[in-house]
């Protein structure tokens, strides 16, 4: 079958950046969301009791963290597809599963 000038072939053909653009922007802002905070998330690191005593809003700053965690990973895994967000996931898995020893977590996260 002849392809004439009026018709596209049918292959895909990269989306231009326009079209991921939505998605590039709500990653770059969930990243900023947490980039700004260093010091607050150093504290909260701490344990939630000492960063209330030294002001910081465990809750909030945990909810915030949080939604722009999801808000990144979601745009990641939208702009580049499953495989990286499962590549992300599994090392996470593999510790609730295996618990804290490398010797069990390295192989169990290759693995997933």
């Amino acid at each position: 079958m002849s392809i004439g000038m009026d018709q596209k072939p049918d292959r895909a053909l990269p989306a231009p950046i326009s079209r991921h653009l939505p998605w590039i922007t709500i990653a770059a802002v969930a990243v900023l969301g947490v980039v700004f905070r260093p010091r607050r998330l150093d504290l909260l690191a701490l344990g939630s009791e000492d960063a209330r005593r030294l002001g910081v809003d465990d809750a909030a700053l945990t909810a915030q963290c949080l939604l722009c965690a999801s808000l990144a990973a979601g745009a990641a895994a939208t702009l580049c597809g499953l495989a990286p967000f499962v590549g992300l996931l599994a090392p996470h898995a593999a510790r609730r599963l295996f618990g804290v020893g490398h010797a069990a977590v390295l192989p169990a996260a290759a693995g997933l």
